[in-house]
């Protein structure tokens, strides 16, 4: 009686359905002009309507595994920091197996000095303000050259900023004008902060602050 049921078994074995695996990519990223392993990169399989159905990222060798779903049609989307992002395909991915592709990804220049710029002006705003420009800018006494008007005006030589303030000539042949953050000046002696000598002055003073 047991026969039967081993048999019955066996048969719902041999019928019930198998998947076979799908095909994997494995491949390498690499810089255009070098060129070099990256690593670190993102590696992302799209589909046909260019939706995520896997992802990874290469390890230090630059390597990456990718295992699809399913078999299909597939895109690859490549993306690193300071290179800009690839795109390859279409890949038509099969049972079973596995194919190896190398990417190439070009470098994407870092715009540094505009930060580099921003931390300057960062600076010498702090500088201005601890040192009581700005206060001494809202009292209304004397000529303020501010950083946004030496931005603006991106002088070549010192004595580029002091034009149009009266009573003041500068005698420096010279550059450097690019290094000035801010620039103040008094003509009158009665004008000049106390802790830049007061009325007690003879004459006025000019203060140059750099960056």
């Amino acid at each position: 009686m047991k026969k039967p049921i081993v048999l019955l078994a066996l048969l719902m074995a041999l019928s019930w359905p198998t998947h076979a695996r799908c095909q994997t990519i494995r491949g390498y990223v690499l810089e255009t002009q070098i060129p070099r392993r990256v690593p670190s990169a993102s590696v992302m399989l799209l589909d046909t309507i260019f939706a995520v159905v896997a992802n990874t990222t290469t390890n230090a060798n630059g390597a990456f595994l990718l295992e699809p779903p399913s078999p299909g049609d597939h895109y690859v989307l490549v993306e690193a920091l300071g290179y800009h992002p690839s795109l390859d395909g279409i890949l038509e991915m099969g049972d079973g197996g596995s194919i190896t592709i190398e990417y190439y990804i070009r470098p994407k220049p870092l715009e540094l000095d505009s930060l580099v710029v921003a931390v300057q002006r960062v600076r010498a705003h702090r500088v201005l303000f601890s040192s009581g420009y700005y206060e001494r800018e809202g009292k209304g006494f004397g000529y303020f050259v501010t950083p946004e008007e030496i931005e603006q005006r991106n002088p070549r030589y010192i004595q580029d900023l002091f034009q149009g303030i009266p009573g003041v000539f500068l005698d420096w042949g010279g550059g450097m004008g690019s290094q000035i953050a801010a620039v103040e000046a008094y003509t009158r002696a009665s004008a000049i902060p106390l802790q830049y000598g007061g009325s007690n002055g003879s004459c006025g003073v000019v203060l140059i602050w750099t960056k």
